[in-house]
């Protein structure tokens, strides 16, 4: 599931990028749900299939249309903490930074090979 949605994100990029207007947030939370195969509805106006996405996503940047203006200011690239880095690494975060299937894994090879 995780894999539709980051394909449907990259789809949504791709076709804004290009100029469409992005679907209906419930239309996308739907082909999610079911999965998207090449014959789903991203909505149900337009019949947009992942070839079709896919072709969107490698013409996106063929003729690209940037504004005259930088469009950001420079608090735009501000961070929310501007404290200095070193105070969150401080304290040891025991977080996951892989996939549940790639923590079963490991978890299987560690119980195999390590031994105690």
């Amino acid at each position: 599931q995780s894999r539709s949605l980051t394909l449907l994100l990259a789809m949504r990029s791709a076709s804004l990028a290009a100029g469409f207007v992005s679907p209906p947030a419930s239309s996308i939370s739907g082909a999610v749900s079911t999965g998207l195969s090449s014959s789903r509805t991203i909505s149900g106006s337009s019949k947009l299939n992942v070839s079709t996405m896919k072709e969107l996503a490698e013409k996106v940047l063929v003729n690209p249309k940037f504004p005259d203006a930088w469009p950001f200011s420079p608090e735009d690239f501000m961070r929310q903490d501007e404290s200095d880095d070193t105070i969150f690494y401080d304290q040891p975060r025991l977080v996951y930074h892989i996939d549940d299937f790639a923590v079963g894994a490991l978890t299987k090879y560690y119980a195999e090979n390590f031994k105690d």
